[in-house]
């Protein structure tokens, strides 16, 4: 897994509900103690290439989307275990914002 990935998931480890919520805004679905939040993002994604001026190109199809996925499970009011979802450059901005 990415590092930047995994650091941005256990940035949330121990986190309360509404610091999430203050985060990522109300989740997408929520059952008894798991809340999902449900992230898409439509603009085109840089892609490196090994050819070209500078080795990037723009590449992402037209209508293609980075979507990330984040399912926290919670306990005693506390992030306790996550899943997420997603395209790894794209999750890797939800990671908790420091202070």
């Amino acid at each position: 897994m990415d590092s930047e990935l995994s650091a941005a998931r256990e940035s949330w480890r121990g986190a309360t509900y509404d610091q999430v919520v203050a985060a990522w805004g109300p989740p997408a679905q929520s059952a008894k103690d798991s809340h999902t939040w449900l992230s898409e993002d439509r603009a085109p994604q840089a892609q490196r290439s090994g050819g070209g001026t500078g080795g990037v190109i723009f590449g992402a199809p037209e209508g293609a989307a980075a979507r990330c996925d984040r399912t926290l499970t919670f306990r005693d009011g506390r992030v306790l275990d996550q899943s997420w979802n997603g395209a790894p450059e794209f999750c890797k901005r939800f990671g908790r914002p420091r202070r």
